[in-house]
């Protein structure tokens, strides 16, 4: 069948070729198509190009036709089972062809990717690059099918996001989806749901999977939500630095050696992900406004979590943007002074002793900021975390 109809787009006879994909089953024409591509010997676009082109009419059946051709070839995408180059090339043409599909096609099209991730054979990939563009177009129509009525684009088009945010991620897919993100429209509290949940998902990432995220995340803050961002990744590594304090890097022990990797690591993921936070502040001041803020906040909280290892050496390295560095100095030494008032009040006063719990002294904090500076702020050596650095920019 294929090479009818292209020796029939060659010969520029769509009707033709309508009427004769009028007679075949979507399975049938979708075989047709996959056997085509993945045969690698010849150039599968203008085959597919010949069969989408003779299926956007409004016609029941050429919707369906169209919508298994899309959904077909996404699979294929998914399955890495064809060389890049002619992946790019599909997904390329897929992008152009979208403009003239019909509304519900779109919608049909959207479905499957939301069902992808709920049933967790998300996978990321180049296949997942026309959700943002399906997603505007569906945005951009007035009426579109559903059911057995119709709904206002936009209303279809939130109502899906819902779906995809609602729906359970795997950690190994939150880099994809953050990504995806960043190229669809989303009003602020589209943008708030997204974030909360990625910033969810993190203590079950992977530590090395976690600067990417974070980069990720601060591409979607230039969208808004920028406190809500500097707040969930300082929250989740004050809480990391909290977890493994007291466990030293002790090489002359067998039994720890697996520890000492894990805590070793886990200082360069913070290098990274401060040097990836210091870096989006450069280009967005106002991300480094709002950090500040956050931490005058807790100042007057907890002073202590200020001056934990990260929050203090992501501190100290904002500081070296000049608009910033009079700034931090004169709140950390405000801070630290504050911390230590504290603790004498506490040391001379039974009743503050058995009021507030005893807690970690502000010197062992900030020695312990200073003792792993090498690990989580090697910023003069940028080399140390070119392996975790995207190439977007913020």
């Amino acid at each position: 069948m294929d090479t009818e109809v292209l020796n029939l787009w060659e010969a520029d006879k769509k009707a033709e070729i309508v009427t004769l994909l009028d007679t075949k089953e979507e399975s049938e024409v979708v075989k047709c198509i996959s056997k085509s591509v993945l045969k690698g010997r010849d150039d599968p676009l203008p085959i597919i190009k010949a069969f989408l082109s003779s299926s956007q009419s409004s016609d029941g059946k050429a919707l369906k036709r169209f919508s298994a051709i899309y959904i077909g070839l996404i699979k294929i995408l998914q399955k890495s089972e064809i060389n890049s180059e002619t992946g790019f090339s599909i997904v390329s043409l897929l992008l152009t062809e979208l403009d003239a599909a019909q509304p519900k096609c779109l919608n049909d099209i959207a479905q499957f990717y939301i069902s992808c991730v709920k049933d967790g054979s998300f996978n990321g990939g180049k296949a997942f690059d026309l959700l943002p563009k399906i997603l505007s177009l569906l945005d951009s129509h007035e009426c579109v099918p559903k059911d057995e009525g119709f709904i206002k684009g936009s209303e279809l088009k939130s109502h899906l996001i819902n779906s995809l945010c609602s729906s359970r991620w795997a950690p190994s897919v939150a880099l994809h989806m953050a990504s995806l993100f960043k190229d669809i429209i989303l009003s602020q509290e589209e943008l708030k749901f997204l974030i909360q949940k990625i910033l969810r998902l993190f203590p079950e990432l992977e530590l090395a999977d976690q600067p990417a995220v974070v980069f990720q995340l601060l591409i979607l803050s230039g969208k808004g939500n920028k406190k809500l961002v500097l707040e969930g990744l300082c929250k989740f590594y004050t809480g990391q630095d909290d977890a493994n304090r007291g466990r030293g890097i002790m090489i002359d022990s067998e039994d720890l050696m697996s520890e000492a990797v894990d805590l070793r690591t886990l200082r360069q993921i913070e290098g990274t992900v401060i040097l990836h936070i210091t870096q989006a502040f450069h280009q967005d001041q106002e991300l480094g406004s709002e950090l500040l803020k956050h931490f005058k906040t807790i100042q007057q909280i907890n002073p202590k979590m200020v001056v934990g290892p990260f929050n203090l050496c992501l501190l100290l390295s904002i500081s070296q943007i000049h608009h910033f560095e009079e700034k931090v100095f004169d709140f950390l030494k405000t801070t630290i002074l504050k911390c230590l008032n504290d603790e004498d009040k506490c040391s001379k006063s039974l009743w503050a002793r058995e009021c507030y719990p005893e807690t970690v002294k502000t010197e062992t904090l900030v020695l312990e900021a200073v003792e792993h500076s090498t690990q989580c702020l090697t910023l003069s050596n940028p080399a140390t975390f070119e392996c975790n650095r995207p190439s977007d920019k913020y």
